[in-house]
């Protein structure tokens, strides 16, 4: 008898931190690409900031931007704050670009390291087991099968870290400017975890049947 509990197949967990492993020859690009990532989601903040720079500007076209600072106490906001969106414009593309380029090259360096462990382990194989899979399976596995893994190996850690640091850097601004209002929107949270929850699970579904077809 096969025993057929939960406990018998490896966790989502075990599985993911296996795939992950795959990345330690890349460990410096991919520490590189989440730089470039933190660089990203460090300046949306600023731009909240830089809107409130731009209405005081509007209320107030004489006031200053760097008023105690030597060389820039004559800057005023409606100079200023076209400058600092360019700044931070500048600042926000070099994180992305750091983060999508490296991160790209671990994704395909991934890709090619899987597909040739694959296609070594297939030629060991015996006769009999190419004799009884279809071969068109057997190429999707190294085509497109690899691709979708690296997917979930570099493309899902790249959303989480975006985002999630977009995510903390947004909280604790919210938090500077005003917590009580915070405090109203972390109410709402479990219902939005709730919902990503729900379209998560329907994303696997849908991803298991395009590996089937």
């Amino acid at each position: 008898m096969t025993d057929s509990s939960p406990s018998a197949s490896p966790s989502s967990l075990k599985i993911y931190f296996r795939l992950l492993s795959y990345v330690k020859p890349y460990m410096g690009l991919f520490a590189l690409s989440i730089v470039g990532f933190l660089i990203f989601a460090s300046t949306q903040p600023m731009l909240g900031y830089i809107l409130k720079y731009f209405v005081d500007g509007l209320s107030n076209p004489q006031a200053v931007l760097f008023p105690t600072v030597p060389f820039l106490r004559d800057l005023q906001l409606l100079q200023a704050v076209p400058l600092l969106i360019i700044l931070i414009a500048a600042w926000q593309g070099l994180g992305s670009f750091l983060g999508n380029y490296l991160l790209a090259k671990v994704s395909l360096g991934l890709v090619h390291d899987l597909r040739v462990q694959l296609f070594n382990n297939l030629l060991t194989l015996p006769n009999r087991y190419f004799d009884n899979h279809n071969s068109g399976h057997l190429i999707s596995r190294i085509t497109f099968n690899v691709t979708m893994v690296t997917g979930a190996a570099t493309d899902a850690i790249k959303v989480v870290i975006r985002e999630g640091m977009t995510v903390i850097f947004l909280f604790a601004s919210l938090l500077y400017m005003n917590w009580r209002l915070t405090l109203v929107m972390i109410a709402i949270l479990p219902l939005i975890a709730v919902m990503v929850s729900t379209a998560s699970k329907k994303f696997r579904k849908q991803s298991k049947k395009i590996q089937v077809a």
